[in-house]
C-alpha cells in the first residue's frame, strides 16, 4: 500500500470515528431531553387534575390539599423532588446534560472545519472504491467465465474419460478372449508337445535297449557270384519285402559279420535277397574340408599336420547329426549332474555287445549255415507260443500296481520336468502330493539322487553349514534327503524320475495284457474303408487275417494301415492324416504281403 491511500484511509478513519462519536453524543443527549419533557408534560397533567379538583367540594379539597401539600407524599413534595432531579440531570457548564451540550457544541465547530477536507479525501476515496469494486466486479465476471469454461472442459474431460474407460473395457474384453484364446492353444499345443514327448521316450527306450544280436533265420543257399542268397524265413514269419538283415559267420566263432542282404522275394516260408554293396566311408580335411575323390584316401593333399606341420594331416570321418545330439546330450549331462552320471550312462551304453569286425564288404563268401539279424524285425511267432510268452510276461509283473497311487515330486527334480511327469501322472488316474504324507507311494528325486545313503554321504562336507551359507543346489539336496528319510519311515519307495516313464509303460502294457488286447509284435493291423472292388469289405478282412494281418473293426491310433477304397470324403483322410496312420490301396495288399500276381 503506498504513502497516499495509507493517509488517506488514516483521515477516513478519523472522519468515520468523529462521525461516530458525534451521533452518539447527539441520540444520548436527545433521549434524556425526549425523557425530561415527557416527564414535565405528565407533571403538568397532574397539576391540572389536581387544581380542578381543589375547585370542588371542601372535603375534597381538604383531601386534594393533603394530597398535595403533604410534606412527605404529597404532589408538591413529588414534584419539588422531581424538578430538583431534572435540575440536576440538565446541570450547568461543568456537569450534567448542559455539560454535554456544550462539548457537543464544541466538537460540531471542530467537525466542520475538518468536513470539507475530509469531504474531498472521501470523495476520492469513495472514487477509488467504485473503481476498485468495478475491477472486482470484472475479475468475479472473468472468475465466472473461466469457472463455466473450466466446468465445460471438466465435462468434456469426464465424456472423453468415458469413452475412454468404454474402450478400455471393450480392450480388456478382447484381451481376456484372446488370453482364453491362447491358453486353449498353449494347452492343445502342450498336449500336442506331452505326446511327443511320450513318443520320444518310448523311441528312446526302444533304442537303448539293449538289442542282442541272436539268430533269426539261416541262410539256405548263395549263389557262387556272391550276389544272391535264400534265407529260410518267410511270410508265415511277418517276413516283407525290402527288409535288410546282417548276416554272421555261422562257422567262426563270436559275432563276425560278413556283410549285408536285402530281401527281394517272399516265399511262404523262405525268401529270397541280394547282398548290399558295402557302405563308403566318407571323409575330409578337418582344416580346409576338402574331400577326397578316393574313397582310400587316407591324408590330405592340401594340409599337414605335426607340430610344426610337416607330417601328413590325416583325414577324418564328418561327425554325423547323431554324433553332434549324443556329444550335447553327455555335455548336458556332466553339466547338471556331474561327470559321474556321464561316465555311468558311456558304460551302460557300451554295455550291448556289437560285432568285432566286419569281414564282409563283398570280400568274404556268404555260405549255407550262415545266420541272419535285423535289430528291428521282430519275427512272429505261433499264436501259442506267444500266448505262453504273454502269460510270462504277465507273472513278470506282479509287483505292478494299476490302483490309483501318489507321489511326491522332490525339489531336485527340474520345474519343467516335473509338470510334464504331474500330467502323466494325472492321466495315468494318479495324484501328486504336495508334501510327504502316509498316502505317499512313491517319491520321485532326479536320476542318481534316489538313495538317501548316497545322498547323505554327498552331503557330509555341508553337514555343519546353515542354509544361508550354501546354494540353492544343496538346499534342494538337503530337502531332498529329509523327503527319503520321511518317506522310509512310511514305507514309501523312491524312484529317480527318469524310471517314471517307463513306470508308467509298464503300467499300461500290463492292463493291456490283461484285457488281451494286444497285437503280437511283427503283425500291422488293418482298418478297411470305403467301397472296395476285388471282395467286400468282410472278404477284405478275412483275406488280411489269414494272411498274418490283425483286423480292425474301429479306426483308432492303433491301427497300422488303412485300406481305402472308393466314396470317400476329405473328412475321412483329414481324420487318418490327424491321427497319423498309413495308407493302403486295397491293390498294393498282396505285394505288402509278399505275394506275387
Amino acid at each position: 500500500m503506498s504513502i497516499k491511500q495509507t493517509v488517506i484511509l488514516t483521515f477516513m478513519i478519523l472522519f468515520l470515528g468523529g462521525t461516530l462519536f458525534a451521533l452518539g453524543a447527539w441520540v444520548y443527549y436527545s433521549s434524556h431531553v425526549d425523557i425530561k419533557n415527557r416527564t414535565i408534560e405528565v407533571l403538568t397533567a397532574r397539576s391540572r387534575a389536581l387544581d380542578r379538583q381543589l375547585n370542588s367540594s371542601t372535603e375534597t379539597r381538604r383531601c386534594e390539599r393533603d394530597i398535595v401539600d403533604n410534606p412527605v407524599d404529597g404532589l408538591k413534595k413529588q414534584l419539588a423532588d422531581k424538578t430538583q432531579i431534572a435540575a440536576n440531570m440538565l446541570g450547568d457548564e461543568n456537569r450534567g446534560m448542559t455539560q454535554r451540550q456544550v462539548l457537543y457544541d464544541q466538537k460540531e465547530e471542530e467537525l466542520k472545519g475538518k468536513w470539507p477536507g475530509a469531504q474531498t479525501k472521501w470523495k476520492s476515496l469513495y472514487e477509488e472504491w467504485l473503481k476498485l469494486n468495478g475491477d472486482i466486479d470484472g475479475a468475479v465476471k472473468k472468475l465466472k467465465a473461466q469457472g463455466t469454461e473450466a466446468e465445460t472442459k471438466a465435462t468434456e474431460a469426464q465424456a472423453e474419460l468415458d469413452r475412454e474407460i468404454t474402450t478400455e473395457a471393450a480392450e480388456k474384453r478382447k484381451i481376456v478372449e484372446k488370453r482364453k484364446e491362447y491358453t486353449d492353444d498353449v494347452g492343445q499345443i502342450r498336449a500336442q508337445h506331452e505326446q511327443v514327448l511320450e513318443k520320444v521316450s518310448e523311441v528312446t527306450r526302444e533304442t537303448q535297449k539293449a538289442k542282442t544280436i541272436v539268430p533269426q533265420g539261416k541262410v539256405i543257399s548263395a549263389a557262387e557270384d556272391l550276389s544272391l542268397v535264400t534265407v529260410n524265413v518267410g511270410r508265415d514269419r511277418g517276413l516283407r519285402k525290402g527288409l535288410r538283415f546282417d548276416v554272421y559267420s555261422g562257422a567262426l566263432s563270436g559275432l563276425v559279420k560278413k556283410g549285408t542282404i536285402e530281401i527281394t522275394n517272399v516265399h511262404a516260408a523262405a525268401a529270397d535277397a541280394v547282398v548290399v554293396p558295402p557302405k563308403t566311408v566318407n571323409t575330409l580335411d578337418p582344416q580346409t574340408g576338402w574331400v577326397p575323390t578316393d574313397p582310400r584316401m587316407r591324408y590330405s593333399v592340401f594340409a599337414a599336420g605335426g607340430p610344426d606341420e610337416t607330417g601328413a594331416l590325416e583325414l577324418i570321418k564328418p561327425k554325423t547329426k547323431q554324433e553332434r545330439i549324443e556329444a550335447y546330450r553327455l555335455e548336458k549331462l556332466e553339466r547338471e549332474l556331474g561327470p559321474e552320471a556321464k561316465e555311468k550312462y558311456i558304460r551302460e551304453k557300451e554295455e550291448p555287445a556289437s560285432p568285432p569286425s566286419e569281414l564282409g564288404k563283398g570280400f568274404v563268401p556268404i555260405m549255407p549255415g550262415d545266420w541272419i539279424n535285423n535289430p528291428d524285425f521282430v519275427p512272429i511267432i505261433p499264436e501259442q507260443a506267444y500266448q505262453k510268452q504273454t502269460v510270462e510276461e504277465l507273472l513278470a509283473m506282479q509287483d505292478v500296481n494299476l490302483s490309483s497311487l501318489t507321489f511326491y515330486f522332490t525339489d531336485t527334480v527340474r520345474p519343467y520336468r516335473k509338470e510334464f511327469l504331474r500330467r502323466l501322472c494325472e492321466r495315468n488316474r494318479c495324484k501328486v502330493a504336495d508334501a510327504v504324507s502316509a498316502d505317499v507311494d512313491y517319491v520321485v528325486t532326479a536320476a542318481g539322487a534316489n538313495r538317501a545313503d548316497l545322498l547323505e554321504e554327498k552331503l557330509a562336507s555341508t553337514k555343519e553349514k546353515k542354509d544361508e551359507e550354501v546354494n540353492a543346489e544343496v538346499r534342494a539336496q538337503r530337502r531332498t534327503l529329509a523327503a527319503l528319510q520321511e518317506a522310509k519311515k512310511l514305507g514309501a519307495r523312491a524312484v529317480a524320475e527318469d524310471e517314471i516313464e517307463g513306470f508308467f509303460a509298464q503300467r499300461q502294457r500290463k492292463a493291456e495284457l490283461l484285457r488281451g488286447k494286444t497285437v503280437q509284435p511283427g503283425r500291422s493291423t488293418f482298418f478297411v474303408a470305403g467301397e472296395t472292388k476285388e471282395r467286400s469289405v468282410a472278404q477284405t478282412l478275412a483275406w488280411i487275417k489269414d494272411h498274418g494281418g490283425v483286423p480292425a473293426k474301429e479306426l483308432t491310433g492303433e491301427v497300422d494301415f488303412v485300406v481305402v477304397g472308393g466314396g470317400l470324403d476329405q473328412a475321412f483322410f483329414d481324420k487318418i492324416k490327424k491321427l497319423g496312420l498309413k495308407i493302403i490301396r486295397e491293390d498294393e495288399l498282396p505285394r505288402f504281403f509278399g505275394l506275387d500276381r
